[in-house]
């Protein structure tokens, strides 16, 4: 059974850091590296590793103030007093222009990105209820989106991240081995090493199935947005695992299981002797109505076949045909699964 996931760890707003960022180096350069200032700014970096990436980006512009020494704990506080006050002015004026310049990239990321290719293009991609949808990405990767999806994803010369905000994703990784190609599930972590596979965001884990190549499965541990990363296992072609601090599962897995498994990419969910409780699951996954066993008899039903995505009268009608299920309507949005006495056992295919 797989559920959307409720307790997503939120991810930083880039283009608001990228921003916070810029005004941290505006503020070193006017001459302003007293010690309140400098722990506040060390406080702002360990939120998370993209305001520290940020911040380093943004001092690299003007290396020139050496300022790179202050991402590390100093022997003594910073001070920039020793230059000229008309050069600090100036600098400062230039630093404020590119402030503003940071803050309308939010509007206009590939411009920006063609004079600072460090800098991530950051794109938002999702799917409504019972919608799939494929993306080609710059690199050369793709992902299909399933139902109800939600990702964020990060593209820079250095790195490749994708956060998995909600739902599930089939990735194709296209190689490049001075990019990796990392996606962020909640807590969780998934590292290509060239690949292709599908990732899961349920309650409480991660479900991974690996269709080529090899992944690497880590957990972000961290508190006060300071995270450190722990590894936990490679997860091999034709294998699954579901994964939260620990793997809590890992096994090999049929290729005609593997091909049931992400079926939803055509369009169709097949079963082969499926729980009906775990069909029921999924059917809710892809429509705004909820179907309820209310009969616990009914949880281990045996359920064989097939039915397409948005046909959803189809299904019930063959839940109802098959084996004298009673659908009962509580309301349009709302159905109840109750067991006929005399109906046992059979497969139901649904085409």
């Amino acid at each position: 059974m797989r559920d959307t996931d409720k307790n997503v760890v939120p991810f930083p707003d880039t283009a608001a850091v990228e921003a916070e960022a810029s005004e941290w180096v505006i503020r070193f350069d006017g001459g302003q590296a007293i010690a309140e200032n400098y722990a506040k700014f060390q406080e702002w970096q360990n939120r998370s590793p993209y305001h520290r990436d940020a911040a380093a980006r943004l001092f690299r512009l003007w290396d020139d103030l050496d300022a790179l020494y202050l991402l590390a704990a100093p022997v003594a506080v910073p001070t920039l007093k020793s230059k000229p006050t008309f050069w600090r002015r100036a600098r400062l004026s230039y630093l404020a222009a590119a402030a503003a310049a940071v803050v309308l990239v939010v509007a206009s990321f590939p411009t920006y990105m063609a004079l600072h290719t460090d800098l991530p293009v950051v794109t938002t991609y999702q799917t409504a209820v019972g919608a799939q949808k494929t993306i080609a990405l710059a690199d050369g990767s793709t992902l299909t989106l399933n139902t109800n999806t939600a990702v964020r994803v990060a593209l820079s010369d250095k790195r490749r991240d994708v956060h998995l905000l909600r739902g599930e994703a089939y990735f194709e990784v296209a190689h490049d081995d001075k990019r990796p190609f990392a996606v962020f599930a909640g807590q969780g972590l998934v590292r290509d090493i060239g690949t292709a596979f599908d990732v899961t965001l349920l309650a409480r884990a991660v479900d991974v199935t690996v269709v080529r190549g090899n992944v690497e499965l880590a957990v972000l541990n961290g508190d006060g947005g300071q995270f450190t990363e722990k590894h936990l296992a490679v997860v091999a072609a034709g294998q699954n695992a579901v994964f939260a601090h620990k793997v809590h599962h890992l096994s090999q897995v049929t290729n005609a299981a593997i091909n049931r498994r992400l079926a939803w990419r055509q369009g169709v969910l097949v079963y082969a002797g499926e729980p009906l409780a775990q069909v029921v699951a999924d059917y809710n996954r892809y429509t705004n109505i909820k179907v309820e066993i209310v009969d616990p008899k009914l949880n281990d039903l045996q359920v064989g076949g097939y039915f397409e995505i948005g046909k959803s009268a189809a299904f019930l009608e063959a839940l109802s045909d098959n084996f004298g299920i009673r659908v009962q309507w509580r309301d349009t949005h709302h159905a109840e699964l109750v067991a006929v006495e005399g109906e046992r056992g059979r497969a139901m295919h649904v085409r």
